[in-house]
Order: structure tokens, then sequence, then C-alpha cells
């Protein structure tokens, strides 16, 4: 009995045994980096990572999806509310100035950034899975990369523009007592 046909009682009982037995998948990547010669990098993936991998994928799709069509609704109701919120105004007892439709515009505008990341992501993550390509392995990281690295300086704006919106209160809240 070599090797590979012997079996433990451990890998019996163990469910993930199957997923780990296989071997694992090599992604070829090229070494781009400056201080070495350019050679190949080798990185295996198991058969549990990429089923993990496939799934955020698949998540992310259907994020980047959503992402669109809250886009697209924000920009419908922004041009709406732009061109209609002088009417509105008007005819109402409660102020509506159109310039918040522009904010809904502005807002939408905003977001296309992550949204296309995440998209960006999802295609080139379905790539690399499905040719086993470093490259593509490494495009779909950066692009998400890139998503979260602008979501968090857009978390770290709109923390400021809250303190500053609170400073604000407080010396207007002073001046006018």
């Amino acid at each position: 009995m070599n090797e590979e046909e012997s079996t433990t009682p451990q890998d019996e009982t163990n469910d993930d045994s199957v997923l780990r037995s296989e071997e694992p998948v090599a992604y070829n990547t090229p070494n781009t980096s400056a201080s070495t010669p350019r050679s190949e990098v080798i990185m295996e993936l198991y058969p549990e990572a990429q089923i993990h991998l496939n799934r955020i994928r698949q998540w992310t799709y259907f994020f980047g999806i959503m992402g669109y069509i809250g886009i697209g609704l924000m920009l419908i109701l922004g041009v709406g509310m732009f061109a209609l919120g002088d009417t509105f105004y008007e005819m109402s007892e409660t102020p509506f100035p159109s310039w918040i439709g522009l904010l809904y515009v502005v807002f939408a505008g905003v977001y296309i950034y992550p949204v296309v990341k995440l998209m960006e992501f999802s295609s080139k993550m379905k790539t690399a899975l499905g040719k086993a390509d470093g490259l593509d392995l490494n495009g779909a990281f950066l692009a998400l990369r890139q998503h979260y690295g602008f979501l968090g300086w857009m978390a770290v704006a709109v923390f400021i523009l809250y303190i500053l919106a609170f400073v604000a209160l407080v010396i207007f809240g002073v001046m006018a007592s």
C-alpha cells in the first residue's frame, strides 16, 4: 500500500478532508519587483479557497448590480427634483429647494467609481478562477484594494464633515443664546 492509497481514521471523519486532499491549483504570475530579476512566482490556491473566492465574486457582482441600480435611481430622482423642485417649492408650505436634486446627481457621480471597481473585481476574479491566471487574480485584488481605498477615504471625508457640522452647530448655538 503506497502513501496515496492509505487513509487515516481522521481523514474519514473530517468533512473538509476531501477539499484539502486535492491538489492545489498553481497561479503563475510574473514577478514585477524592481529589486529581483523577472521570474515566475507561483501561488497555490486550494479548492476550498477557490470556492470562497467564487462566492465572494458572486456577492460582489450582486452588490455591483445593486450599485448600478442605485446610481440610476439617484440620477433619475436628482434630475426630477432639480427640474420640479421650484414648482413644488412654490406650491407647498414646506420649502424644497431644487438644488437638493443636484446633490443627488453629485452623490451618484461619486458612487460610480467604487461600483465600477467592484464589478472589475468580480469580472477579473471570474477569469482568474476559470483560467488559473495569476495576472487576472492580481488585477482582481488590485481593483478590490482600489474599491476599499476609495471607500476608506470617503469615510474619512464624511467623518470630517460631521465634525465640522457639529462645531458649526455649537458655534451657532452659542451665538444664538
